[in-house]
């Protein structure tokens, strides 16, 4: 499969049209007509605006490369998830041999650029529409703003850094080299926070909301350690409607009171229509003939406390050939009907609870910091920190429930890589490994493409 970051022009406005984001190739394959859509029809009809911006939903959120795969591709070139079958396609990132040919990258870039192409053509053409209300045309825009800046921390979480493109202009974008990370994040942060004013403090929370905005903000502070202000945003995350479920086994389930964004598995998309992505791959079969393709490390096993119920709720045995095999199940439905009741979810209120904690704790009110990590242990059924805890045991223990709360959320590598630490963690479990790894390689059909992009190291 061959698919640029740089559609040709009639590409870009199939792109502004919202249809058929699921991969490169279906983009390919819509009818000559649909070409012929001009930016100026796409914009004139609130049908079709709206229409879009679902459209922009598809392209992004639904869209495995930014959905399932970190939770697969971190967890297997990490420390979360071991592969017990080498023949599947996935084994080059659990050996870290991934390459710039390596062909499974190839989304990893294409797809993000394509939701943000899209959220591009929203910001460049929307402002001048009259088909809508203003109150409309601002949360549409502040939508696409959110998008955009979600699709760039997926992309540097993967390849550090990457082009900038901001406009639809494919042109200038062809031959555009990549920003250095810290600029591609400035833009992430200006976005979000030019969008929190016009968010609609949506109620279903499948749609880009304030709060999931102050949380990503939070993340983003959090990995600058920018403790002040990664305080801030997590608390203004946590001021919405969300609480912990007192019931582990509902945190997954749609209409979760700690889901602060997610993605409707019933939106369906591409192959995935109607099931949530990450137990379709992730989450064991019924077979005691055949070991689970996936595994949790047993250094993330270990990390459970005894009494630990996240333990019960979110982990499963198989046991194959009187060998005992422990597997992630947070998502526990490989098939789903119109009547199932599990949705994808990209950010929920343990994690701000975590980041208020960890930031509290550098700015050494300890207090805070134990009250925050503490709320998250009692929900698992674990005893409080001590009160004389010193600030390094706090921090280990915040690390800890970051293991044993997030973990197969793509969370744990890019928490590692800007804590500093993932060269440490990674050198003690894998002999193969080397800091190169850090990050994956741009795709060589990009550099073809584009020889003025730089290689990472690989």
């Amino acid at each position: 499969m061959k698919c640029s970051i740089i559609p040709n022009r009639k590409l870009a406005l199939v792109l502004l049209a919202g249809i058929a984001f699921s991969s490169c190739e279906k983009l390919l394959e819509i009818p000559p007509a649909v070409n012929q859509i001009t930016k100026e029809q796409l914009f004139t009809d609130s049908a079709t605006i709206a229409s879009n911006m679902t459209g922009l939903y598809s392209s992004g959120l639904l869209a495995g490369e930014v959905s399932l795969y970190p939770e697969m591709m971190f967890g297997l070139a990490g420390d979360e998830l071991i592969l017990s079958n080498p023949g599947i396609i996935w084994n080059v990132f659990y050996q870290n041999a991934y390459r710039p040919t390596t062909s499974l990258l190839s989304g990893l870039w294409t797809q993000p650029y394509a939701a943000i192409y899209h959220a591009n053509g929203f910001l460049e053409n929307l402002p001048a529409s009259n088909a809508i209300s203003d109150r409309l045309k601002k949360q549409y825009i502040a939508e696409a703003k959110f998008m955009r800046a979600f699709e760039y921390l997926v992309l540097t979480n993967y390849f550090g850094d990457v082009p900038l493109i901001m406009s639809t202009d494919v042109d200038a974008n062809a031959t555009l080299p990549r920003s250095p990370r810290v600029k591609v994040t400035e833009q992430m942060m200006k976005d979000l926070t030019e969008a929190i004013p016009d968010l609609q403090d949506q109620t279903n929370l499948t749609r880009a909301n304030p709060y999931a905005a102050y949380a990503l903000l939070a993340r983003l502070y959090l990995f600058q350690k920018n403790w002040a202000k990664a305080s801030e945003m997590a608390s203004k995350a946590m001021e919405g409607p969300f609480k912990l479920e007192t019931d582990l086994s509902k945190a997954f389930l749609r209409g979760s009171r700690e889901s602060i964004l997610a993605a409707s598995s019933q939106a369906g998309g591409g192959n995935y229509t109607d099931i949530t992505r990450w137990a379709v791959m992730l989450a064991p079969g019924t077979s005691t003939r055949t070991a689970p393709n996936y595994i949790l490390q047993p250094g993330l096993i270990a990390a459970f406390e005894t009494a630990d119920k996240r333990k019960t709720a979110w982990t499963t045995t198989r046991t194959v050939n009187g060998k005992q095999y422990t597997c992630g199940f947070k998502y526990k439905l490989k098939t789903m009907s119109a009547s199932s009741q599990e949705d994808y979810i990209f950010l929920r209120l343990p994690e701000q609870m975590l980041i208020k904690a960890e930031a509290m704790a550098e700015l050494n009110d300890l207090d805070e910091a134990r009250k925050f990590t503490d709320t998250v242990r009692t929900r698992a059924g674990l005893s409080k920190l001590p009160d004389n805890s010193s600030k390094s045991d706090i921090l280990a223990a915040i690390e800890k429930e970051r293991i044993t709360e997030l973990f197969m959320e793509g969370d744990r590598w890019p928490y590692l890589f800007h804590k500093g630490s993932l060269d440490d963690v990674m050198s003690q479990l894998k002999s193969n490994w080397k800091p190169a790894y850090k990050l994956f390689p741009v795709p060589q059909t990009e550099r073809i493409n584009n020889p003025n992009l730089s290689q990472n190291d690989y």
